[in-house]
């Protein structure tokens, strides 16, 4: 609604301007009016003055297209001033559910999370935008007793939406035809279950998902849930740059990730160090790899992995840097407070972050600030 209000106000503007412009400040110029003592101050011109525009003819010849020029700057700037403030209204939520497999190919199950988790990776780099995170998904499915859904269905992503006050929600699937890899999206309002978009990409390839799909769909969704992505500078999105180049290095990751959470730490170490062997400068899953070696109190191994975490981190999204920073800070300097500014900072930016609110309950915990960290966890619950 906020974005509708703001296109009306502008057309109002500039169609006020100019309609001002066309209708007063032309016939000004041309000398077909002139100002009056009477209402409504202005009138005809009488013949003596059209006398007098010949002499003036040299010195008015210029003033329509300065005048011009001054409405399209003034229209200029009030689109500009529209926008700056517009940018300051709250991020728009926005959740990618499961994609379904039309391949027919079980081989191909894993992009059914790995597409949809490279789409939010990307997504979320974007300041307009609030991307339900997998895990958040996750947590709302336990609310409602479907936490062993393997397969969340349309109405219960709209259910997930709705819980977490999320008003657009992307769906997809991914077919192949020879080689060649499509994937489709639909962008539905989540209120009203209207179709907003549809879109697709393709290429040659499991390769080409990861190559080229996920960051052409990305900006499609970008665009057409944020005014500001689609009006003002549009946000890079290559999940390439702030992920690895390997489909299957990050199918890996998901695994190890997800046993990681699940605290299956045996498995979550195998999957993460395939991860590695197919990419070895992959920021996040060496970030991992240290949280999962930490527990399993290999500080060696955890040593190593969170300082190679350090070493790629260029390769991560904005997110992804802030906890490796923290990480690095805490295990490696040994410095509690520098970790817990990071944490603060992740906090800030992005409040409905699970872990770094376990992190910050922890820190107040083992520094006897016990109401502080009783605030963290119930933020958690």
């Amino acid at each position: 609604m906020e974005i509708v209000s703001i296109i009306i106000t502008l057309i109002a503007l500039i169609a006020t301007v100019v309609f001002g412009y066309l209708q007063i400040v032309v016939p000004f110029i041309r000398h077909e009016v002139r100002l009056s003592k009477k209402f409504p101050f202005i009138e005809s011109a009488d013949v003596p003055v059209k006398r007098r525009r010949k002499k003036k003819k040299k010195k008015s010849k210029w003033l329509i297209p300065i005048s011009t020029v001054v409405v399209v700057i003034v229209a200029i700037v009030l689109l500009r001033v529209l926008l700056l403030q517009a940018a300051e209204l709250p991020p728009k939520p926005i959740a990618v559910m499961q994609f379904k497999n039309l391949t027919g190919d079980a081989q191909y199950d894993y992009l059914c999370e790995a597409i949809p988790n490279l789409l939010i990776t990307n997504l979320e780099q974007s300041e307009h935008l609030q991307v339900m995170t997998w895990e958040r998904m996750h947590d709302l499915l336990k609310q409602l007793d479907k936490e062993d859904m393997e397969i969340i269905d349309e109405e219960t992503g709209f259910e997930l939406c709705l819980m977490d006050e999320v008003n657009t929600i992307v769906t997809g699937s991914f077919t192949k035809m020879g080689d060649v890899f499509v994937t489709d999206i639909k962008i539905l309002d989540v209120s009203s279950k209207e179709l907003l978009k549809t879109t697709s990409s393709k290429g040659e390839g499991v390769a080409s998902i990861l190559k080229v799909q996920i960051d052409d769909l990305s900006k499609e969704i970008a665009k057409n849930v944020s005014l500001f992505e689609r009006t003002m500078a549009p946000t890079e999105m290559q999940a390439r740059d702030v992920t690895t180049n390997s489909m299957e290095a990050y199918n890996y990751y998901l695994r190890g990730k997800n046993d990681f959470e699940k605290w299956y730490l045996d498995d979550a170490r195998k999957f993460l160090e395939k991860a590695i062997e197919i990419d070895s400068t992959f920021a996040s899953a060496y970030l991992y790899l240290g949280k999962t070696c930490a527990w399993l109190n290999d500080d060696k191994a955890a040593d190593d992995a969170i300082t190679k975490a350090k070493i790629f981190m260029q390769k991560t999204t904005e997110k992804e840097k802030l906890y490796i920073d923290a990480s690095y800070a805490g295990w490696i300097d040994n410095d509690p407070d520098k970790k817990f500014f990071i944490l603060r900072q992740i906090a800030k930016k992005y409040p409905k972050e699970k872990q770094v609110h376990v992190d910050l309950g922890q820190y107040y915990d083992i520094r006897d600030r016990y109401n502080d960290a009783i605030n963290e966890f119930n933020l958690i619950l």
